[in-house]
């Protein structure tokens, strides 16, 4: 395995391949397994997949774990399936993936829209979303732009075919993802479309994540108006019996069980049910739950709970945050642990809290560190403003 260091001709074969993907997608029925058992068919496959990757046949691996994913949807086996495939997804964000081995994949990859199960579809978005963003940065824009257009609209089709499935609660986010890599009147028209999908659709699995996506959405964007509509509706379809039913059901991963927690933690702290908030919090942060971005998410909210919930005694936020910088990091670079990834917004609030408390050379270097913040703009303004409340207090003097 090495780093890819593409050609223009080299890319050019991966777009031909996708292309093809696209429009002529392969059948998987290729690797066929004559058994009357599906629980030991996939895990047949699963072997079969499994000695592949040992033997670095990234390919035939990876085209078997989709199978897998894809006709043994009510299998366990899928599980391991589909985690396997997240694990090709992290190689290919980090450019692990052979060259030739990438070519040869997008040229026998099945298209996003022939696959039967949504857990397949929503695997074979995300290579197709991951790739785009490949051509994006080889300057090939045009073909990156025909490929997420087209899983934009295979995604918002699975989405109506298939909402009432456990699975469905996902499909928007990587829908949203696509959205904003289109940019501009595209992604604004593809926010509006999700928008009449759960305006149109009675309350199913689909609608939740579709409303848990426009909430992280607007979030991000900064539209607390838009945001506010689709909270009430998601706290109570939290509590529906799908929602129930899927964080029971065993075929349900638990990062998307992880995921539907946070939505609703989410949806408590901005109702301001903030008790409810920190005990759905304090379920996601757990030492047992598997470390993803909800659990970070989660994590760096339970400090600001805590914050508003103890205005009156700043070393109880300090201690929150304090907390939060020293627990486990998610991200790991070349073996070292990274920082967590709100920890420039965890010093801008401990600057701001040692300031109330008159800890001004303390408050100093936290703020300080906090304007170093890169990818957060909001938390980098938070940051400023809290450096000019230390100036005016040490004015005060």
């Amino acid at each position: 395995m090495c780093g890819m260091r593409w050609t223009r001709l080299s890319l050019l074969g991966l777009c031909i391949g996708m292309l093809n993907g696209l429009a002529c997608p392969l059948a998987l029925t290729a690797f066929a397994v004559e058994t009357v058992d599906p629980a030991a068919q996939a895990s047949y496959l699963l072997k079969t997949a499994d000695a592949n990757m040992a033997n670095n046949d990234l390919v035939e691996a990876a085209l078997l774990y989709l199978r897998i994913l894809n006709e043994y949807p009510n299998q366990l086996a899928k599980v391991d399936a589909h985690a396997k495939l997240q694990g090709f997804e992290a190689m290919l964000r980090e450019g692990r993936f052979d060259e030739a081995a990438l070519l040869q994949f997008a040229q026998r990859v099945p298209s996003c829209s022939s696959m039967a199960s949504l857990d397949a579809k929503h695997s074979v978005a995300v290579f197709d979303l991951l790739r785009s963003d490949m051509f994006v940065k080889a300057g090939l824009p045009e073909f990156a732009h025909t490929v997420r257009t087209q899983v934009r609209d295979d995604l918002y089709s699975a989405l109506l075919s298939h909402g009432g499935q456990p699975a469905a609660y996902s499909t928007s986010r990587i829908y949203v993802a696509v959205a904003k890599r289109l940019g501009g009147e595209e992604e604004k028209e593809a926010i509006e479309k999700l928008e009449e999908f759960v305006s149109s659709m009675q309350p199913c699995m689909g609608v939740f994540g579709a409303r848990a996506a426009l909430l992280e959405y607007y979030w991000k964007t900064g539209n607390p108006l838009a945001r506010k509509k689709h909270v009430a509706p998601t706290l109570e379809e939290s509590q529906a019996d799908y929602v129930v039913s899927a964080l029971a059901n065993p075929l349900v991963e638990d990062l998307q069980k992880t995921a539907m927690q946070w939505t609703r933690g989410y949806a408590q702290m901005i109702s301001g049910d903030l008790d409810g908030a920190l005990r759905t919090y304090a379920a996601v942060d757990d030492p047992g739950v598997e470390d993803c971005a909800f659990k970070e998410w989660a994590a760096i909210n339970k400090a600001r709970i805590i914050q508003q919930t103890h205005e009156d005694d700043p070393s109880v936020a300090i201690q929150a945050y304090e907390d939060y910088l020293g627990g486990e990091t998610l991200a790991k670079a070349d073996g070292e642990p990274q920082e967590r990834e709100f920890a420039n917004l965890a010093k801008a609030e401990l600057g701001h809290l040692h300031t109330l408390l008159g800890n001004y050379d303390i408050a100093e270097q936290y703020l300080t560190a906090a304007l170093q913040e890169q990818e957060h703009v909001e938390v980098r303004d938070m940051a400023q403003k809290y450096m000019q409340d230390l100036t005016t207090a040490r004015g005060e003097e």
